[in-house]
């Protein structure tokens, strides 16, 4: 970029991308960086938003409205398909950054939700305050209600792990809060009940 950060130049798309993935362990299917309009002047990956307004790219329609005007240290965005992948769904990493030595715009870290997926045991479900399963293994129940979510007493969550619940004589839960900055999730393990 510019000293005013007002032209992005192609060639510095490698520099970034090599700089950024050996700060993050490549852990991140994208890195997106915005102006402060939420105009895409950096993707490490999808050529596809390059250069549009990225409230134009994802299927929230409150996405860049709620980035422009949070309050959060971090907004976290999702899980919610975007231009390029529209068979994948993500999670949305984002910081404003603003200094008098960068320009104003947010930096924008991209995950797969298989990624999440991935690191869940067969029994467990992430699920939001609604009861609507987000993350789970077991694709077939993600988008769905939670068959359980009446059972857990939402009055007085403690983190994960810390509320438990009977089903039955063969089923309890273990489950908990999950809440960073805007988001407000419930960690859920089934388990079987030793006879």
């Amino acid at each position: 970029m510019d000293s005013g950060g007002k032209r992005y130049y192609l060639l510095e798309r490698e520099n970034i991308t090599r700089m950024v993935e050996s700060a993050t362990q490549q852990i991140y299917s994208d890195y997106i960086l915005i102006d402060v309009r939420g105009n895409v002047i950096y993707t490490k990956s999808n050529n596809y938003i390059f250069a549009n307004n990225i409230g134009d790219r994802v299927n929230d329609s409150s996405f860049l409205s709620n980035l422009l005007h949070n309050n959060f240290k971090y907004y976290i965005a999702g899980p919610l398909r975007i231009d390029g992948f529209p068979s994948k769904r993500v999670i949305l990493v984002c910081k404003r950054i603003s200094s008098p030595e960068t320009f104003p715009g947010f930096a924008i870290l991209q995950i797969d939700v298989d990624i999440i997926n991935s690191l869940l045991e067969e029994s467990e479900f992430i699920i939001n305050t609604d009861g609507i399963c987000l993350f789970s293994n077991k694709t077939q129940y993600i988008g769905k209600a939670y068959k359980y979510f009446s059972h857990l007493e939402m009055d007085n969550l403690q983190p994960s792990g810390h509320n438990t619940a009977v089903i039955n004589n063969n089923l309890s839960l273990m489950y908990g809060n999950f809440s960073m900055d805007n988001i407000n999730w419930i960690v859920v393990k089934e388990v079987k009940n030793s006879r």
